[in-house]
């Protein structure tokens, strides 16, 4: 069953998940069902949010006033961003009502008992420094979980482990029975041993660590990079890192952008800034980059060409190396080729530079 519309009204999506529930339980089989929402993506004005739609009865309309708005630290403090903000929350607000009347609807199907209900986001917040961009204000993002089974004091915890999309699709596999159909090779791991965990489960038994990507947005968005994330360091690999970082039209187009290019130069050497980091830095990116999250968690602070982490920079390339490589990752680059497509001539005994870009001043190999 496929069911698509532009509607941003929840309560009609409820309805349709209702009248699905329904042919679920009279078909008596195992369901998956996916909900995605417009909401709370921007629309195509200036700086909405689609709070101007007319939306059924029941749904309250939940403003905020921009003066309130406690701005992220990942953006700047503007008349602008706080307007903007203003108007996120009041659609995921909207978002919100929605999800609940779905479960509503789920409960009263006689199904939710047995149903793992999961909520998530594909990105970050619509703004810069978040969306499209792999920093932690871009892909750290919502992963709700409901349990039915659950038990009585592990509902409404806060999980600390470290959890990846790619766990996702085992995680289904394990709750309907059927983990030992998995794929050979298949990424990610059920995440139903750990679910209930208040607390760090030990390395030994769960990975501190995940891996991300983004590639592209729109398709005049094209800006490769990669990224390994332990608990205190993230590291970047940024494989086109000699294209400007491509702004995505809804983000060019926002209010937030138009306030912060027309803002007074208000760094420390006269730029502008965008959140705490310089334009000109988020525009132009090095190959790699590496952060300690701890001290630095707005990832500002490039310890790439730090001494004292060199040996760091080397372990994180490697590992995530492997990943690329087991993943069969086009964007695994040798010598500014992509190192999947000319494997069959490195078998063959080709030499490459041990390098990811190539060095017009030392082209030569032997």
């Amino acid at each position: 069953v496929r069911n698509e519309s532009t509607t941003r009204d929840v309560a009609w999506v409820a309805d349709q998940a209702e009248g699905f529930f329904e042919q679920a339980k009279e078909a008596d089989q195992p369901f998956f069902l996916t909900v995605g929402y417009i909401d709370p993506h921007r629309d195509m004005t200036r700086s909405g949010f689609g709070n101007q739609d007319v939306f059924d009865a029941k749904i309250r309309d939940v403003s905020y006033e921009p003066a309130d708005i406690e701005v992220p630290a990942y953006i700047n403090n503007l008349e602008e961003s706080r307007f903007e903000f203003s108007e996120y929350y009041r659609s995921i607000s909207r978002l919100d009502q929605g999800i609940g009347l779905i479960l509503e609807k789920l409960q009263a199907s006689g199904l939710a008992d047995d149903t793992l209900v999961v909520f998530l986001s594909d990105n970050g917040p619509p703004f810069l420094n978040s969306k499209t961009t792999l920093y932690d204000a871009g892909v750290r993002l919502p992963f709700i979980v409901r349990n039915p089974q659950a038990k009585a004091e592990a509902k409404g915890i806060e999980n600390p482990n470290m959890v990846s999309y790619v766990d996702i699709f085992p995680t289904f596999l394990d709750w309907t029975g059927k983990a030992e159909q998995a794929p050979t090779g298949l990424a990610g791991q059920s995440i139903l041993p750990i679910l209930e965990k208040p607390e760090l489960v030990p390395e030994s038994d769960w990975k501190h660590h995940v891996f991300g990507s983004h590639t592209f947005h729109e398709v005049t968005n094209y800006w490769p990079t990669r990224f390994l994330r332990t608990r205190r360091y993230k590291y970047h690999r940024n494989v086109a890192w000699r294209l400007d970082f491509p702004f995505s039209a809804d983000l060019y187009g926002s209010l937030t952008w138009d306030g912060i290019r027309h803002s007074q130069p208000h760094g420390k050497e006269g730029e502008i800034m965008v959140g705490p980091r310089k334009l000109q830095d988020y525009i132009f990116r090095p190959p790699e980059e590496l952060y300690d999250l701890d001290e630095d968690p707005l990832e500002v602070v490039n310890l790439a060409k730090d001494e004292k982490h060199q040996q760091r920079l080397k372990e994180f390339r490697g590992r995530l190396e492997k990943w690329q490589d087991d993943t069969l990752d086009p964007w695994l680059y040798r010598d500014g080729v992509s190192k999947r497509f000319i494997q069959h001539h490195l078998d063959a005994g080709m030499i490459v530079p041990d390098r990811f870009d190539l060095d017009l001043n030392n082209i030569r190999i032997r």
